[in-house]
């Protein structure tokens, strides 16, 4: 009985009256060391936490399905790191949790700065990243000698990848205009900067140039508006051709219209720097195939003009681009005389862009084997859609007859030109469906007194049967009003019309922006002009009244100035709606004015029904008059104008 007894109480006879009885499994211990698990690794940090979870229900006592402190805190720091990759709403929260070189590489391909700003304003976190390396990069804008930027681009290669649009610009300009990275000084004497030659001096600004070029590996746009320095454009197409990002190229030198040996006989000695002269450097600029868009113009400065300029340079840069959308070439003359006008007879023969949009030719000249030329060249160019040629014939002030090919610019919208005999071979031009042409610039009106009455005539009607989709015309030069009523009659579709200056008076304002004279200043005649309304306001109006469609006005002041309207810009200047304390403060002659400014109201409104914006009596063209429709009576407002 007793060895009974005792063989029942053995371990090994209980485990076989009860062999489905498991074994408690033994106890799991987590590393709790938090940075010993990594941010990117969420399967790790899930094994672990399923682990540490299971291994809770075999703890004895006290412990019995409870975590230690050290053990909580590890399971929050595992949950932070699953978290982002399970779920829908962790998601949104999930690129703040990301690595510093993601979130850099996120910051890399927006090139806006508006956009890096939102970005950078979304959190602390963004905000350290984009900051400093981004935000202060994008846009950079210096001058050949700032040495301390060229030397900063060049040595730090991962900070030079984030420049997009770079501006190089005059040295004399203001530090204002200087815009440079965080911490980089701009023209400051530095021991980079300190020479005592000062050829030397020059050589070292191209040589710190030309290195920090070669590592702006994602550069977007390009500026050179440099043209008083011996530092010239050719030394640095070399490492443009390097960047495949670059687009947009914008140069204003006058080295561009100088030839190998117009180079070297320019008004000023100093055209030649320490890396030899003018006629020795390549002629031909090598760029990308990915530009898009270039602008060459030269600048009023005789620094670096040439005597006989031409468009060597320009053929040999244009001729790498064979995927060019727009392009512009203004040659500007310079301020002194003795100085002849580039000719574009081989650039229309040799150049052909087939995805070219938009073309602009400022100031050229054409010969008469060149007319040729340039029909066949605007015939290949089918996609056209703007053209701006202020070209020059043969002789100085005409250009013969140009026969255009049928279907020449298929889809052309815009065109502008100084010479109304390409106008009218565009319009005569047969084409197997109407051009969407809608915007006519640079129309000059030369009156009945002048011999070109006849040749005008035969335009008016060309306009009257082949311009019924014009809407907007910009006119150049009219004689007197008569002129205008002409016009008025051969497009009354017009919506837009500005009328710009008038032949032998002075500036007006033109297309809401005032024109100026050389200087940059207006002069004391045109802007006493300016102040004064039209005495014919009802003739106008009569004359107005042959477009049904126009709703807008520009060149030609109706309204008299008042003076409480002015100083008060957001108070609309009109009779109706003016406070009566702004009324009861006025003089009597703006009482008067006003009175005459509701009249001029009334009778545009009546004689045109859908006119709606005219000048203002300021010629700044920051500000306009519009006309408002309240029931039975109209009210006129001054609003600015958008920028």
């Amino acid at each position: 009985m007793t060895s009974k007894l005792k063989s029942s109480s053995s371990p090994s006879s209980r485990l076989s009256r009860n062999p489905t009885r498991l074994r408690k499994p033994p106890c799991f211990s987590a590393n709790t060391t938090i940075s010993s698990y990594d941010r990117t690794d969420p399967f790790t940090a899930l094994n672990t936490l399923l682990k540490l979870f299971s291994s809770l229900s075999s703890r004895i006592g006290t412990c019995h399905l409870k975590l230690t402190p050290s053990e909580q805190k590890l399971s929050l720091h595992l949950l932070s790191i699953v978290e982002p990759f399970v779920g829908l709403a962790p998601c949104r929260r999930s690129i703040t949790r990301q690595p510093t070189e993601i979130l850099d590489a996120i910051a890399f391909h927006i090139d806006a700065p508006s956009d890096l700003l939102s970005l950078a304003l979304s959190c602390k976190r963004l905000h350290d990243i984009v900051n400093p390396r981004h935000l202060s990069y994008r846009v950079v804008r210096c001058k050949p000698s700032s040495v301390s930027v060229w030397n900063h681009l060049a040595t730090h290669r991962s900070l030079a990848q984030n420049v997009r649009y770079l501006i190089v610009i005059d040295e004399r300009c203001s530090a204002g205009e200087l815009k440079l990275p965080d911490g980089v000084l701009g023209t400051s004497d530095t021991d980079l900067e300190s020479t005592d030659d000062g050829l030397g001096l020059h050589a070292k600004h191209e040589r710190y140039m030309v290195s920090a070029l070669a590592r702006l590996s994602a550069l977007n746009a390009f500026t050179w508006t440099c043209n008083h320095s011996p530092v010239a454009i050719d030394q640095i197409w070399r490492m443009l051709q390097r960047c495949k990002t670059l687009k947009e190229v914008q140069i204003s030198d006058n080295l561009l219209f100088a030839g190998q040996v117009d180079a070297t006989d320019s008004d000023d000695e100093v055209s030649t720097t320490t890396g030899g002269s003018a006629a020795a450097r390549p002629s031909t600029a090598l760029l990308g195939s990915n530009v898009r868009s270039v602008a060459l113009r030269s600048t009023r400065h005789p620094y670096g003009a040439a005597k006989h300029p031409n468009l060597a340079r320009v053929q040999g840069m244009l001729h790498q681009c064979p995927n060019l959308e727009t392009l512009e070439i203004a040659y500007i003359p310079p301020k002194i005389s003795m100085h002849t006008v580039p000719q574009l007879d081989e650039l229309m023969l040799l150049g052909r862009w087939p995805r070219l949009t938009h073309l602009y030719l400022t100031d050229l000249r054409c010969s008469t084997l060149g007319l040729s030329a340039l029909a066949s060249f605007l015939s290949l160019h089918r996609a056209l859609q703007v053209l701006h040629l202020d070209i020059a014939g043969p002789t100085a002030n005409s250009l013969p007859c140009i026969s255009l090919p049928p279907n020449t610019l298929p889809l052309l919208t815009e065109i502008k030109s100084n010479k109304r005999a390409l106008l009218n071979a565009l319009l005569v031009c047969p084409a197997d469906a109407p051009r969407p042409l809608c915007t006519v610039r640079g129309l000059r009106l030369h009156g009945l007194g002048n011999n070109g009455n006849r040749e005008e005539a035969v335009f008016l009607k060309n306009l009257k049967i082949h311009g019924r989709g014009i809407r907007r015309v910009e006119l150049a030069a009219w004689t007197d009003l008569e002129d205008i009523r002409r016009l008025c009659t051969s497009l009354p579709s017009i919506t837009w019309l500005d009328l710009a200056n008038k032949a032998g008076v002075g500036s007006s304002l033109s297309c809401g922006n005032g024109k100026e004279g050389l200087g940059g200043k207006t002069s004391t005649s045109s802007a006493g002009a300016a102040s004064a309304p039209v005495v014919n306001a009802i003739e106008w109006a009569n004359v107005l009244t042959l477009l049904p469609e126009l709703t807008t006005v520009h060149g030609m002041r109706f309204f008299y100035e008042v003076a409480a309207a002015s100083s008060a810009a957001s108070i609309p200047a009109s009779s109706t709606s003016a406070p009566a304390a702004n009324a009861a403060a006025m003089s009597m002659g703006d009482r008067s004015r006003m009175r005459k400014n509701d009249e001029v109201a009334s009778t545009l409104a009546w004689k045109c029904p859908r006119l709606r914006r005219v000048d203002h009596w300021e010629g700044g063209g920051e500000k306009v008059i519009v006309l408002l429709k309240d029931g039975d009576r109209v009210r006129w407002e001054v609003r600015k104008v958008k920028q």
